[in-house]
């Protein structure tokens, strides 16, 4: 394979297998250098924080405990007690599972932690490989492909996620959808199992991902659809693509189907869609967690919507916009009459308009507090918006042919620009939740932002090649190599993150003795545990739940079920009181487990005197410092 804009690896000739196992290495060192000092505490800490890294890891423990048990109750995650179906409320990491289970069972010493770390920093590694092995496969040149991987791997973007290791598992989204396009161009029997195989990888990574992957394949079959049809031997083709959708089919069915049974209940909101969703100011604003300008953005950074590809990046798809525009662009073949192009005009500014209605309304809510009980409505302006897109037809059927020239893209690289179009305006609130209404299953999902995952890629691609067009163009192999080596250097610099803070995630001997008798325990059917101060006590609960999984009515997670946020409302000063304990017997709990902080006031121990009198009460357990109380 040839890499004009690598002279070295021209006179070397280094086999391509070397090249890719090298470029793995140095990913592999990156994402060590980036996350230090990760090589010292991989077996036994999480970060960057204890929120939802450490729900992750209590949600892998629940798939890596039920593999080993045969799979009797995966998708009843044992928590929000009486409420069932419970691993459906957020991304249910089948696949981490899996290979966490193989792992532990192969190596006994391995620990829950190391296995989440495993997967956290190979996210990394598989993501930026990904992207430099299509961008190889494509004749991109080596410099090119391995800075256009750090791209797509790095970026602000991915540190913004870093506390949710779903979102991070995006390493084979290059390979699905480059298998897939050569799937449908030559349907093979062996594409059709390459397909396959990362497919299942990707799919059973997380649902977020999983179901996003749909609107890029989509778009790659929209656009290789006309060579198929046209195909002498569609037969030939229809006999390997069939089955392979029939398989994929098959594979997402088992996958959601525990998600549509509860999807009628676990709508989101048009308040949460105008929260988590993207605005074009996301577009230029780096994470907190970046080194360079992480803090610059702090005035004006919303949840979710750190987008910025990077400094180098930017400008790099900037210059490839520009290029395309010039040498791309072509004059109606009929010309358009003076009433036709003002209509055309006005059908954009009024597009515009539309836009920029929806950029004030998802701004509205910037630091409001409280939040209003319902959001904007953004009908009018997607309704408006969406004239641009009648403009861009008419232009189309007036002036006989489109705006730029395509027709003469690959067909590869036809589909991931216009996946990445379509996934940029899907990031935004004014076409995310109009649409959310009519395509099965956008409604959800609480973070239209997250479509950025197929922007980003979209955006590395072109920026590595756009680069390697450039490194081309320089005549001199010395100029050539410094160029590079600068743009390397400065990227590196670029897309960096500050230093991670890790946190220690209590091995199994350090729980409190309270979890360790509640473990040998049998009858327990369900257990409330006090106090319910915010979202925090209630992960470190579930944390702790992984030591015995008895049920538990606490519980956090994507999703929280009504009847538990009114229960949490009410409930408990620093116990329940008559109404709330019946209604606890109702649901079919039968034990309290009440830490000593809840009794920090004289108040508190008064309430606990009147609930232990009440009857059928029963203090079973009492360490100084927890109690557990039976409570039927």
């Amino acid at each position: 394979m040839e890499t004009p804009s690598t002279p070295l690896s021209r006179v070397l000739r280094v086999p391509a297998p070397l090249q890719h196992a090298l470029a793995a290495l140095a990913y592999l060192g990156l994402s060590l250098a980036y996350l230090r000092p990760i090589w010292r505490v991989f077996g036994d800490h999480v970060g960057p924080d204890t929120g939802d890294p450490w729900f992750n890891l209590t949600v892998l423990k629940w798939g890596m405990h039920q593999m080993r048990l045969g799979m009797p109750d995966f998708w009843n995650l044992p928590f929000f007690f009486p409420a069932r179906g419970v691993t459906a409320y957020s991304d249910n990491l089948l696949g981490p599972a899996a290979c966490g289970a193989l792992t532990t069972f192969v190596f006994p010493g391995v620990t829950a932690v190391a296995v989440y770390n495993a997967f956290f920093v190979s996210s990394f590694v598989l993501s930026a490989w990904g992207v430099w092995y299509v961008l190889r496969r494509s004749g991109t040149g080596a410099t090119a492909a391995f800075l256009g991987g750090c791209i797509f791997a790095f970026s602000s973007y991915r540190w913004d996620q870093a506390s949710h290791l779903q979102m991070l598992l995006m390493g084979w989204i290059p390979l699905t959808l480059w298998t897939w396009d050569r799937l449908l161009e030559t349907p093979a029997w062996r594409r059709a199992a390459l397909f396959l195989f990362c497919f299942t990888l990707h799919a059973t990574g997380g649902s977020y991902l999983a179901y996003m992957i749909l609107f890029p394949m989509a778009i790659v079959l929209a656009v290789r659809a006309p060579g198929l049809l046209h195909r002498e031997r569609i037969r030939a083709a229809l006999r390997v693509l069939i089955p392979a959708g029939v398989a994929a089919a098959l594979l997402l069915g088992a996958l959601f189907l525990p998600y549509v049974r509860g999807s009628a209940s676990r709508v989101r909101s048009d308040l949460e869609i105008q929260t988590y969703g993207a605005s074009l100011v996301s577009y230029f604003t780096p994470a907190g967690r970046m080194l360079l300008g992480g803090d610059l953005a702090e005035d004006w950074r919303r949840p979710e919507s750190s987008l910025f590809a990077g400094l180098l990046p930017t400008l790099l798809v900037g210059a490839a916009a520009m290029h395309g525009w010039r040498t791309r662009r072509q004059a109606p073949v009929r010309p358009l009459s003076r009433l036709q192009t003002a209509a055309i005009v006005l059908l954009a500014i009024l597009a515009c308009a539309g836009m920029a209605r929806g950029e004030l309304a998802t701004w509205s809510l910037f630091r409001m507090d409280p939040l209003p009980p319902q959001g904007f409505d953004y009908g009018l302006c997607s309704q408006a918006l969406a004239l641009g897109l009648l403009a861009l037809g008419l232009r189309r059927w007036w002036g006989g042919n489109w705006p730029l020239r395509l027709a003469d893209l690959s067909p590869w690289d036809r589909g991931l620009l216009l996946s990445g179009i379509a996934t940029f305006f899907l990031t935004f609130p004014v076409v995310y939740e109009p649409l959310m209404r009519w395509i099965p299953g956008l409604s959800g999902m609480r973070v239209s932002s997250r479509f950025y995952t197929f922007v980003s890629l979209a955006i590395a691609w072109f920026a590595a090649r756009e680069l390697d067009r450039r490194l081309r163009c320089l005549g001199s192999p010395v100029l050539r190599a410094a160029v590079a080596l600068a743009a390397a250097a400065f990227l590196v610099v670029d897309l960096a993150p500050k230093p991670f803070t890790w946190f220690p995630s209590p091995p199994e001997g350090d729980y409190a003795p309270v979890y360790q008798w509640l473990a040998r325990q049998k009858g327990v059917q369900a257990v409330l545990e006090l106090p319910l101060v915010d979202t925090s006590t209630d992960v470190d609960y579930m944390v702790a739940a992984t030591l015995h999984w008895k049920p538990l009515v606490n519980g956090y997670s994507g999703y929280l079920p009504d009847s538990y946020v009114r229960f949490r409302e009410s409930c408990c000063w620093p116990v329940p009181d008559d109404a709330q304990l019946a209604a606890l017997r109702d649901w079919g709990v039968t034990h309290i487990l009440l830490h000593r902080q809840a009794l920090e006031r004289e108040w508190a121990w008064k309430n606990l005197r009147r609930f232990e009198k009440q009857e059928g009460v029963q203090l079973l357990y009492d360490d100084g410092g927890d109690r557990v109380y039976r409570i039927r």
